[in-house]
């Protein structure tokens, strides 16, 4: 299984690790990064806009909606707003905080 994500993910993990790591460390967490394919804003940017027209979501969800929508994938997240807003914008989306089981049940080939 393969995972995406807008390039904003690496703005938004160094912003987070940022307020414990020091630059060194940091370099040595995203050396260890697992392999996720980074989708260029101008890849999304469109999608991102009708996105964030159709569902009135933030910034950021609308890059992730917008990633969803395009490789027509599933978003798993711990925010529920973002899951209501990918909803909204017909994206299957799952609250993995309450609804991991049924995630696994849709990503995961049968045993």
């Amino acid at each position: 299984m393969e995972t995406y994500a807008p390039k904003l993910l690496i703005v938004e993990v160094i912003g987070v690790l940022s307020r414990y790591l020091s630059d060194e460390e940091i370099d040595l967490v995203l050396n260890y990064f697992p392999p996720i394919k980074l989708i260029p804003e101008e890849v999304i940017y469109e999608e991102a806009i009708r996105i964030a027209r159709k569902t009135g979501s933030r910034a950021a969800d609308a890059y992730y909606i917008a990633v969803a929508s395009i490789i027509n994938g599933i978003l798993l997240t711990n925010d529920k707003r973002q899951v209501r807003n990918s909803r909204k914008a017909n994206i299957e989306a799952y609250y993995i905080v309450e609804e991991m089981e049924k995630a696994k049940r849709s990503i995961l080939p049968p045993v």
